[in-house]
């Protein structure tokens, strides 16, 4: 009796399973949004659902539903399966590996180079500083997404697939390569890139980080409105300097961001495509492409990290005057103009928070209609995690 005992507590240490559930509720409400035509203001009010179930250590399901509803706006509702998926991940004599089925949204190269919802498989392999990710999945197929677009936006029914490896290079702390690529299972118009991207970072005593960042990119990317693909040639780079540890109240950051912009011309498509996380301007929201930006940041938190408190300046600048990404600007002179923003973050606990942010940018010689008009958006909101 003891023996079988033993053997269903050692099984049950190995193989015993345990869940976690969770509830995540950000409304959050625009008061106002000045656009080149209107003032106007919209609530989006998100509720996330999570579910986790572990079988054993790193092995499990992943479950995130979603669900939108946004007032002011042409549209009302839309709730959909973000992920459903199992993952497993390990180590062993050095080797680090983690492996994602199902539903789940797909990336690379910390998603410049591809991020992409879809029903796929997708893996990562770490070993002695090299590290290997690949994913394919298809898009639309199996979507779940329901609202009151049409079926034509719901959808995409699209096949992506990508890979990527990283190491360390000389003085470099990554030296990326990574291609990508989809097509459209009902058009059969087909997009290809490949990213090559390097970057180093790190400190010099204990108050100052550095980290500098460029992507390269080359392929063909075809449009909706075209049959023939345009060549690919574009690059981006970003640079930030911080200043201050985590132990200081105070802390600081400049930042350096340019992408190159758009050329519809005979000799290619020289437009930074790269759908990624380079986090773009705060009030003028459009792609970062065609753009040169310098942006500087202050940040005061409390001790015990409840307040937080932003400052943020930018001077931003377009690289070309004739180019498809700003047209609408029509000015003759590439200055995009000043932007100015407030953003404060009260933690009441850790699953209970308020946010705001605040934004006011004066256009430049860029803007040839309303230009004495200038660009403000204020948000507030709440975030309620259960």
């Amino acid at each position: 009796m003891k023996k079988y005992l033993w053997m269903a507590l050692l099984f049950s240490s190995l193989y015993g399973w345990y869940g976690d559930i969770g509830l995540q509720v950000t409304p959050v409400y625009v008061i106002l949004n000045d656009s080149e035509n209107t003032t106007y203001g919209y609530g989006i009010y998100s509720i996330e659902g999570r579910g986790q179930l572990f079988l054993s250590r790193g092995h499990g399901l992943d479950v995130i539903v979603r669900d939108t509803f946004l007032s002011g706006t042409n549209l009302s509702n839309s709730w959909e399966l973000r992920r459903l998926c199992w993952k497993s991940e390990g180590e062993r004599e050095g080797l680090v590996w983690a492996v994602l089925v199902g539903r789940e949204r797909f990336s690379l190269d910390e998603g410049r180079l591809l991020e992409k919802s879809a029903d796929g498989l997708g893996g990562q392999l770490f070993w002695n500083g090299v590290r290997l990710e690949g994913a394919v999945g298809y898009a639309g197929f199996t979507e779940w997404v329901e609202s009151n677009r049409p079926a034509s936006t719901q959808t995409n029914h699209r096949l992506y697939t990508g890979v990527s490896v990283s190491f360390p290079l000389l003085v470099l702390s990554f030296f990326r390569i990574g291609g990508a690529g989809s097509v459209d299972m009902r058009t059969n118009f087909r997009t290809s890139l490949v990213d090559i991207a390097c970057g180093a970072q790190g400190s010099v005593l204990s108050w100052l980080g550095y980290s500098t960042h460029l992507w390269y990119e080359t392929g063909e990317i075809t449009f909706t409105n075209l049959s023939v693909p345009e060549k690919v040639s574009a690059w981006a780079t970003e640079m930030k300097v911080l200043i201050g540890s985590k132990k200081m109240p105070l802390q600081g950051m400049v930042r350096y961001l340019a992408a190159s912009g758009e050329n519809a011309s005979s000799e290619g498509w020289n437009r930074f495509t790269g759908v990624g996380k380079i986090e773009g301007p705060a009030v003028f929201v459009h792609p970062v492409a065609n753009l040169w930006m310098v942006q500087g940041r202050i940040t005061w938190r409390d001790r015990n990290e409840r307040i937080l408190v932003s400052g943020v300046y930018g001077l931003l600048s377009r690289l070309e005057n004739k180019d498809i990404t700003m047209v609408s600007l029509y000015g003759s002179e590439n200055l995009l103009g000043h932007e100015f923003a407030l953003q404060m973050v009260l933690k009441i606990d850790p699953s209970f928070a308020f946010f705001a942010t605040g934004g006011w940018m004066i256009k430049g010689d860029a803007f040839a209609i309303n230009k004495d008009k200038h660009l403000y958006q204020i948000s507030l909101g709440m975030n309620i995690s259960l």
